[in-house]
């Protein structure tokens, strides 16, 4: 096998994790079907391919490997569900392909077949044995039944003839949609009700020795966790084990030495379980089936992350960084009791990169849930808050609000700029609420940018304490990890005057990781002022505000605005919505009337004035969308505001020309 040739290819087109895992998958192959090469040559790997062949059948009657590999887990049809994608990859590159081939035209027999192996493995072992993410974007009809849309096509290439399965990462979700529809399928975009939330990975911190139960029986380690419900002091200490859910990855660190295992959880906390007698967890306990425990060989010592570099330091900057409910702590001593909790995409990337280097392998589960190239479906909130909730409330087009929703959707980070006094802060709320799909104030993040405002405030740095100096993590970086510990639900970040700061140095490296193509632990880099490895997670999303008119600011760099899609949003005077506003207001259909077209006169002139002003310095309906008071009749109240508001910001647009100022002063405030 021309091993060097296979890394440059694979080093080219995917991920280093994907590097690793297929160059050793394609090893085992060579080492026991022998050299690749000449098999390629003969007949393109088929009949390789066919000693790998084990279909859900095979795995329900317990047929043995047909393989000349021996297994090291009990899970044969995923195993070898993975070294047929390795065949796939091997062929690609024996014939000079890229990353993501043409597909092979699919035939409905082949779709029928994979469908039918979804129905007969279920939709967690079918997506975990062939690498695709458990967060579906679309889906594929048949029947009254629905099925992944990009894993049946994936699945579906090796039952075409000398075909081989395809993984998440060599094509793409809409490469499958165009290949079902052409068949004639009917594939519908998920919607958040009905997407899976994405997989959790959870850290258990056991001892076996000297407990008959977790040495074996249907307690034993890898068959299940128990825990009790409280401690002893009636602490809600064991919470946790709510959380979990089917399909959801354990790793077991077993008597405080070593990560031994993983398993994948097979059921929903049983919350009448009772603990087992004899041990010091009797009573009312929870207990969490689990199936498919893989033995980690050799078992990934505590050592090797907690006293080794650069995954010590590593480990501990992400507690200072604002990391919560770890199973260590900052002095890197595993915390007492922490019987189950969560590891994080960035705890998990640094324990999988120190096992790499300890073992030369990465951990099991860890290569199928951080395939790339899912597409993300943030789950709903039960509270919910729809765009239609926003559009009730906004003076925007619905036409507006979809494009503004799908722009912002796809680029991660976008900017609502426009004149003053056009809502784009009362539209913000409103939006990031929508793509929350809720009103839920814990999840949405503001700040508002001066010029004094730092990268120490917003990312990290040093603040004083009682006894010195502390690395803090910023608002953003706070905000951020927060978010990374709840992947499946949006998170929105406002940016009030965004254009105000110093752009470059209050984000930094936060310039790369706020694309939305860097928004994975693949990714992640050091920050300025230590070592602990940061990503900004794929469901944050970035809503800048800025004003067009403020003459006091520099232009936005061309770096940022490659990073943010640029919205505008302008004056909204002549919408229905503020006409029905003014009334309920109790203003006058006269004086509304008087309103709209007297500031929209305005509003012609100041756009026609190019050589100052423009489009950008317009008017906005929001100064008007306040009530008059108890003692305000409406023309008092639109005097007052055009005294006090619109005039003085006349008087900043036309400072040299005041003659200006009064002749709108004069129409401005003329009598009805």
């Amino acid at each position: 096998m021309n091993e060097s040739g296979f890394r440059e290819w694979l080093q080219a087109n995917y991920r280093p994790s994907t590097v690793s895992t297929k160059l050793s998958e394609a090893r085992r192959l060579a080492v026991a079907y022998g050299d690749l090469d000449p098999a390629f040559d003969a007949d393109r790997l088929e009949e390789v391919m066919r000693t790998l062949t084990y279909s859900s059948k095979d795995r329900a009657q317990n047929r043995p490997n047909p393989s000349k590999l021996q297994l090291s887990t009990t899970n044969i049809y995923r195993d070898l569900s993975n070294l047929r994608t390795t065949i796939s990859y091997y062929r690609n590159y024996r014939d000079g392909t890229s990353r993501r081939p043409r597909l092979t035209t699919l035939t409905r027999g082949a779709v029928e077949q994979a469908m039918d192996e979804f129905d007969a493995l279920g939709f967690e072992e079918f997506t975990s044995a062939y690498n695709f993410g458990t967060s579906i974007s679309h889906w594929v009809v048949r029947g009254d039944r629905r099925y992944p849309s990009k894993a049946i096509v994936g699945v579906a290439h090796q039952y075409l003839p000398g075909g081989a399965p395809l993984d998440n990462e060599q094509f793409s979700g809409s490469d499958a949609k165009r290949e079902l529809q052409a068949l004639g399928y009917v594939v519908e975009t998920a919607s958040t009700e009905a997407t899976r939330p994405s997989r959790r990975f959870w850290i258990e911190k056991t001892i076996v020795s000297d407990r008959p139960d977790r040495q074996s029986g249907e307690h034993g380690l890898g068959r299940a966790l128990w825990s009790p419900q409280r401690s002893k002091s009636g602490g809600d200490i064991y919470a946790s084990m709510r959380e979990v859910q089917p399909g959801d990855v354990v790793f077991h660190l077993t008597d405080n030495k070593a990560i031994a295992g993983a398993s994948v959880v097979d059921s929903a906390v049983d919350d009448t379980f009772r603990g087992i007698v004899g041990t010091a967890w009797e009573g009312d306990a929870y207990r969490i089936a689990l199936r498919d425990f893989e033995e980690l060989d050799p078992p990934l010592e505590r050592q090797a992350f907690l006293a080794t570099e650069p995954y010590a330091t590593e480990l501990s900057e992400l507690v200072r960084a604002g990391e919560s409910r770890l199973f260590y702590n900052r002095k890197l001593d595993l915390n007492q009791g922490a019987y189950l909790t969560e590891a994080t995409p960035t705890l998990l990337s640094i324990l999988n990169r120190a096992y790499e280097e300890f073992s030369g392998k990465q951990l099991p589960y860890f290569e199928v849930e951080t395939g790339g190239g899912a597409s993300v479906e943030l789950a709903a909130d039960s509270n919910g808050y729809s765009l239609d909730d926003a559009l009730e409330e906004l003076f925007i087009d619905r036409s507006e609000a979809e494009e503004i929703m799908l722009v912002w959707q796809a680029k991660k980070n976008v900017v609502l700029q426009g004149p003053p006094g056009v809502g784009k802060s009362f539209a913000a709320q409103r939006l990031a609420f929508a793509m929350m799909g809720a009103k839920d104030r814990d999840r949405l993040g503001f700040v508002q940018f001066h010029q004094s405002y730092s990268y120490e405030d917003f990312v990290e740095g040093y603040r004083p304490t009682a006894d010195g100096f502390e690395l803090r993590p910023g608002k953003f970086v706070e905000f951020c990890r927060r978010a990374e510990a709840d992947p499946d639900r949006s998170y929105v970040f406002v940016i009030d005057e965004i254009n105000r700061g110093n752009l470059s140095k209050i984000l930094g490296e936060l310039m790369l990781l706020i694309e939305a193509d860097k928004r994975s632990p693949d990714w992640a880099i050091a920050l300025a002022s230590g070592k602990v490895p940061f990503h900004v997670p794929r469901n944050v999303y970035l809503l800048g505000l800025m004003n067009t008119a403020d003459r006091s600011l520099a232009v936005v760099d061309y770096a940022l605005r490659r990073r943010f899609a640029f919205i505008n949003l302008g004056p909204k005077l002549s919408s229905p919505k503020l006409r029905a506003q003014l009334a309920a207001a109790g203003v006058s259909t006269s004086v509304a009337s008087m309103l709209i077209q007297r500031i929209e006169a305005l509003n012609t002139e100041i756009v026609a004035d190019k050589t100052t002003l423009g489009p950008g310095f317009e008017i906005g309906h929001s100064y008007f969308c306040s009530r008059p008071s108890d003692r305000e009749d409406a023309w008092s109240w639109y005097e007052r505001i055009i005294r006090t508001e619109i005039l003085h910001l006349l008087r900043e647009y036309w400072f040299d020309a005041p003659t200006k100022v009064a002749q709108w002063e004069s129409e401005l405030l003329a009598p009805l």
